[in-house]
């Protein structure tokens, strides 16, 4: 419903609830959209989140030594959090961000040239989007809730980092990052409370064998519950069941 006319958004919305009860099956992306289909759930309903294959190679090796590095991937606009990261690590010695992606907001490219700890890297390709998730210390993904779509973001970022087996810093209101707090696989913060982001992220550089524990928890999860692989067979197993063969 992003930009869609405020008077339209009730009538889709009416209009999904009525053919998703009527449907023989109903795939959603996150188990916090269960709410969209409304009180009467369809009888065959699959959560498929939008992870990726296991991309990481078995050969690379998580770099040692040198700054603790922050690493973001995505649209550089609004409402996700860029400025602030900038922000709370400003000043913070040992500390890096580097950041990729399409440049939306024109804006920051000045903010990034004044300040000396952020690299801005350019829009990259998936296999390097890859490559430096899993070299990274820290991948930030962050929502600002005053956008009403990022309420119930469901973020690749996160998957990511989870496959790479890198912490990740990520803002506690989409209902989809809970899972980052339960599995110990990172810090899931309010996003508003820059003073605990910056904290969290100076205690990950002074512990680093901590902040290390926190992304094999993630890889463990990715393994056992995100692999695309995985979640793949939940959306084969509702073709079966509706006859097809697959």
């Amino acid at each position: 419903s992003y930009g869609m006319p405020g008077p339209l958004k009730p009538i889709v919305s009416a209009a999904e609830r009525f053919c998703a009860r009527r449907s023989d099956g109903v795939i959603i992306v996150d188990e916090a959209r269960r709410y969209l289909l409304g009180k009467r759930l369809p009888r065959r309903l699959v959560v498929a989140e939008n992870c990726p294959y296991d991309m990481v190679d078995p050969a690379w090796r998580k770099p040692e030594g040198g700054p603790f590095t922050i690493f973001y991937a995505g649209l550089i606009a609004r409402y996700r959090g860029i400025g602030k990261l900038i922000r709370v690590t400003e000043g913070l010695e040992g500390v890096r961000v580097h950041i990729a992606g399409i440049m939306k907001d024109a804006r920051y490219r000045e903010a990034f040239e004044n300040a000396p700890h952020v690299t801005y890297l350019g829009p990259l390709d998936r296999d390097e989007v890859i490559r430096r998730t899993f070299e990274a210390n820290a991948v930030y993904s962050y929502y600002d809730p005053a956008l009403e779509i990022n309420r119930t973001a469901n973020s690749t970022k996160m998957f990511e980092a989870f496959m790479c087996g890198t912490p990740v810093l990520v803002n506690s209101e989409p209902p989809s990052s809970k899972v980052v707090a339960e599995t110990e696989s990172g810090a899931c913060l309010p996003y508003d409370d820059e003073d605990a982001l910056r904290a969290t992220i100076v205690a990950w550089r002074d512990r680093p064998e901590g902040a290390a524990r926190l992304g094999e928890n993630g890889r463990l999860l990715f393994k056992e519950r995100y692999d695309w692989a995985r979640v793949l067979e939940r959306i084969l197993e509702l073709y079966r069941e509706l006859g097809a063969q697959v």
